[in-house]
């Protein structure tokens, strides 16, 4: 066998071999990006890791918010049940609105200019 011969025959068997390791690195690269876009996918996604974290602690605040918020409701509600049965605690709130009871005197100790003021009449209620 001359060279001649033993080259096409050398061609031919390892002309397979080079696109078949040619093709196993496209496949690894093709693998790796894959991989990759998954992972970027999998930390910044709305529904990914990152977006999960920021959701618990948007949940944790808005909690901390609701809390607040029913503390005050229930303050509020005590208020009113107060004033709804309270004549002390009505009648604080009408001389802090300026009410007085009719033919009461009203001095001014405010500022410089403190004066003597009529009586505003207490209006029954409109109810």
């Amino acid at each position: 066998m001359g060279n001649n011969e033993i080259r096409p025959q050398i061609e031919r068997i390892t002309a397979p071999g080079r696109r078949t390791a040619r093709l196993r690195r496209y496949s690894r690269i093709l693998l790796y990006l894959i991989g990759i876009a998954v992972i970027v996918i999998t930390l910044v996604h709305e529904q990914g890791v990152i977006g999960t974290w920021k959701l618990s602690q948007s949940e944790k605040q808005l909690r901390a918010e609701n809390e607040k918020l029913r503390a005050e409701k229930a303050r509020l509600q005590e208020e009113v049940h107060k004033l709804h049965t309270s004549r002390d605690i009505i009648e604080k709130r009408a001389r802090e609105m300026g009410f007085v009871y009719p033919n009461e005197v009203v001095i001014d100790t405010r500022g410089d200019n403190a004066t003597t003021l009529p009586a505003r009449p207490v209006q029954p209620n409109a109810r």
